[in-house]
């Protein structure tokens, strides 16, 4: 090897290679923060597409069950016609109306919202953000320009996906799976409440038809 060749080996490039290999050279910051904010975001998603599948079995269980109601206060009311009163028979059928109703119009309702098919989306674009992730966490980032085909990937993806994540699912994703407390509570209510409601709201509309209308003289 000439002294020319051993100064080039020994020259700037070289000992850049070098540096490289041995993790001295910083990488730009936006590098870092992209991950960290792709962290979340991919987290956020998955949490929103956990809490939109339970929204659809909740949705088919409590469904299930008002019309249950409704089913079975009319058979209950047919059988036992003779041992009712007319006031007790005229609850029960008012109870089975308000179940049915119920069942038709809220059921057109939790279809059109589509919460199973916004489950899959979400978690389709939590797992190619992730994937994302990984390949620019394992890609060597020397300019800050080189992080534009990674940036616009991203956008494509979030574009791609109609639903978004709720103010909810980011405030988990922040905090992480431990030491939620009141947080964890405050996304069961979220999602379960409106389903607790109307699987109590024929028994409600029973009770209240028994005391508010008057017995018959």
């Amino acid at each position: 090897m000439t002294n020319e060749s051993r100064r080039m080996s020994n020259g700037p490039i070289s000992r850049f290679h070098d540096n490289r290999l041995l993790g001295l050279v910083e990488e730009p910051a936006q590098k870092k923060k992209l991950l960290d904010d792709w962290q979340l975001v991919k987290r956020a998603r998955f949490n929103a597409a956990k809490r939109l599948e339970r929204r659809h079995y909740a949705s088919l269980v409590v469904l299930a069950m008002v019309a249950l109601y409704g089913g079975l206060s009319s058979i209950f009311s047919l059988i036992y016609s003779s041992n009712l009163s007319p006031h007790a028979k005229s609850t029960l059928e008012w109870m089975g109306a308000v179940a049915n109703w119920l069942t038709l119009t809220y059921s057109l309702t939790e279809q059109s919202k589509g919460y199973q098919s916004q489950s899959v989306e979400l978690h389709t674009c939590a797992r190619k953000v992730n994937n994302l992730r990984k390949e620019l966490e394992a890609t060597y980032i020397g300019d800050s320009s080189h992080l534009l085909a990674f940036t616009r990937r991203y956008d494509e993806y979030i574009l791609e996906c109609r639903p978004n994540h709720d103010s909810i699912d980011y405030e988990i994703a922040v905090k992480g799976e431990v030491n939620l407390g009141l947080l964890r509570w405050r996304n069961l209510c979220l999602t379960y409440w409106p389903y607790l409601l109307v699987s109590l709201a024929p028994a409600i509309a029973a009770l209240a038809a028994w005391h508010l209308v008057p017995l018959p003289k």
